[in-house]
């Protein structure tokens, strides 16, 4: 498969941020959308657990695992592979593997996030499609082993890369296809190669009742149609004692009739001890409430646990196969510092793909309101719906039904008065995330215009509110001819961190203070330009009758090696594709006070270099829009 590429940002020069921003603007991550074959296989490769040999190149790596498996008699014409790792560090040995055709990915915790890219692979692809894990740490961890075996159900030819000690080096792994031929095992401990026993047997945790709706098997669908799953962690938020299970399902089935979800509702509770007998359990799961067993004490654990649930009920559950979009619900208190797995990024991500997810967190709700007579209601009151946050419309039919009305706010879920959304941390998390433009952004109804601000180059005056300073922005750039809806991102590197509260009035104000930006110039430059390009993404011309701009306020900072890029260079290419451009070096602003507001920012912008400047005729009785205009989908 040939590399994908967006104007100059190939894999070369991508960041591991780049690639997950690309994945998150394309459900497929890096694999094509078009209809894969059965030949179609992923390899997933812990580079931390088994090294790139120094007598070896990464294209005979790639050849030797190809032979391997075609030995092993799994036709990969489609091959791929994904490495995960902290050891690369150079430039050249990345260039190295890419040119291969091996994808790289610097990650502290690379079994979390190979495991992720596991589901994520098998979501998109057909269940025969060939799945080859070469890490050590991965097997060895109970949960991702259960992973894999519920992938193996789903009809996933799963093969783990186990290279005995006994026989061979693993230093000697990927020299010959024969050894890695040899050290290759199934889920059930026997050779792939001959299905011969292995020394290592992959044996699965053992359970005292069946394993049915757990999801070690493929989730079944009770009434058929548009399926809800529920998901609710019932160590933070119990179930009332004096209610039985026919009761509490009723009950909770009743509260989300007001969500409008479908009828076809399963239930899956976490708990870390089950206070019931295995008759009281039966009950419940006639009732489509499971109880799913060995759930972990830890909060952490447990969060993981229910995020790769999610996924294989995810996998279980297509779009497809229904006229309306599946509903995942999770109840349960997130946790915002897990950076590789969390509620808020699983859900995120679902949104994306057109599914309807919502979350509550029972730490937003008032305690009294958990015990009172009326439970669930003001459980439920409390849900978040990640439609909120508004993506392009896409072509699944379903999509058609729903109508967003222009400049008007989009309706939200109603809330008790004890439980305002609007003041949810997670609705602030949401806000934060898109600062950093890690999810695309949304098209506007009318002209748009980025302003991408170096802050150390050229520092906001300090006696302006972030109001003021939009405003005067706004101005500044309406005056020199450039009309739309405005979005600044400010890049500030952080060596005094601004207050939350701060932050809140500048992401209010329409300036989002990107986070953790390269105290670097260089790095900071080129970061700059991969959040551009990523806007570029966001921003195609063929949606806005009159072109989109980009203003960019930083100093240039010329590559010192041959074929390096700057700023001019990429934005003279974007300007050549139809964008307008303005580049503002504050170095060329001759004023001894330059942080001063009297003449700011018009004295700034004025030493600015416009790159062409592309106009199409505005469309009849087409007006202004400012920023407090509602953003909308085509």
């Amino acid at each position: 498969m040939n590399d994908p590429t967006f104007g100059d940002l190939t894999f070369e020069n991508m960041t591991f941020g780049d690639l997950i921003s690309l994945r998150s603007r394309n459900p497929h991550f890096v694999i094509p959308t078009e209809e894969i074959s059965v030949s179609y296989t992923c390899v997933f490769w812990n580079i931390d657990d088994y090294p790139i040999p120094d007598d070896i190149n990464p294209d005979l790596i790639y050849s030797n695992i190809k032979s391997a498996l075609e030995g092993m008699g799994y036709r990969c014409s489609d091959l791929e592979i994904f490495a995960y790792g902290e050891k690369i560090k150079e430039a050249t040995e990345l260039n190295e593997l890419y040119d291969a055709g091996i994808k790289y990915s610097n990650h502290k915790v690379p079994d979390t996030e190979m495991l992720r890219d596991i589901v994520y692979c098998s979501i998109n692809h057909k269940s025969s499609s060939n799945l080859m894990v070469i890490s050590k740490s991965l097997t060895e961890d109970t949960e991702s082993i259960r992973v894999l075996r519920a992938l193996k159900s789903r009809g996933f030819n799963v093969l783990l890369v186990q290279p005995q000690s006994e026989s061979h080096s693993s230093e000697q792994l990927f020299h010959y296809p024969d050894l890695l031929r040899c050290s290759t095992y199934l889920l059930d401990g026997q050779k792939a190669m001959d299905q011969t026993p292995s020394p290592d047997v992959f044996t699965s945790p053992s359970c005292s009742r069946s394993n049915f709706q757990d999801f070690s098997e493929p989730t079944t669908s009770v009434l058929g149609g548009p399926k809800t799953g529920v998901f609710w962690d019932v160590n933070e938020c119990p179930f009332p004692n004096d209610l039985d299970p026919e009761a509490i399902s009723k009950r909770i089935i009743c509260n989300l009739k007001d969500l409008d979800v479908s009828t076809d509702i399963s239930i899956w509770a976490y708990a870390d001890k089950i206070p019931f007998s295995d008759d009281i359990l039966d009950k419940f799961d006639k009732s489509r409430i499971y109880f799913v067993p060995q759930v972990p004490r830890d909060k952490t654990a447990r969060v993981v646990r229910m995020v790769h649930d999610i996924d294989l009920w995810e996998l279980d559950s297509p779009l497809a196969d229904s006229d309306s979009p599946p509903n995942v619900i999770v109840i349960s208190n997130d946790i915002n510092t897990q950076g590789d797995i969390s509620f808020y990024r699983c859900l995120r991500s679902m949104h994306a793909r057109d599914y309807c997810a919502f979350l509550v967190q029972p730490k937003d709700i008032a305690q009294e309101s958990l015990k009172t007579q009326e439970w669930p209601r003001w459980i439920l009151a409390g849900i978040v719906s990640f439609s909120q946050m508004r993506y392009p419309v896409s072509n699944h039919k379903w999509k058609k039904k729903k109508k967003i009305k222009k400049d008007k706010a989009v309706e939200k879920p109603e809330v008790s008065s004890r439980v305002k959304t609007q003041d949810s941390p997670l609705v602030k998390a949401m806000i934060r995330q898109d600062e950093d433009l890690f999810y695309p952004i949304p098209p506007v109804s009318g002209p748009r215009i980025g302003v991408f601000w170096d802050v150390n180059d050229s520092p906001f005056p300090g006696d302006l509110d972030p109001n003021s300073i939009y405003q005067r922005i706004d101005l500044a750039l309406e005056k020199k001819g450039y009309d739309g809806v405005m979005s600044i991102w400010a890049y500030y590197t952080e060596q005094e961190p601004i207050p939350g509260f701060l932050l809140d009035k500048y992401q209010s104000a329409g300036i989002n203070i990107v986070p953790k930006a390269p105290a670097n110039k260089t790095e900071r430059v080129d970061r700059m330009i991969h959040d551009m390009l990523f806007w570029e993404m966001d921003t195609p011309l063929n949606v806005y009758v009159t072109p989109p701009s980009l203003i960019v306020i930083s100093n240039d900072f010329p590559g010192e090696g041959e074929g390096d890029i700057n700023l001019t260079f990429v934005l003279s290419c974007m300007n050549g594709r139809g964008y307008n451009v303005l580049l503002v070096e504050p170095k060329k602003l001759a004023l001894d006070n330059p942080g001063s507001s009297a003449l700011w920012p018009g004295c700034l912008l004025d030493v600015g270099q416009t790159l062409g400047l592309c106009s199409w005729p505005p469309s009849s009785g087409q007006k202004r829009r400012k920023k407090n205009h509602v953003e909308e989908s085509p």
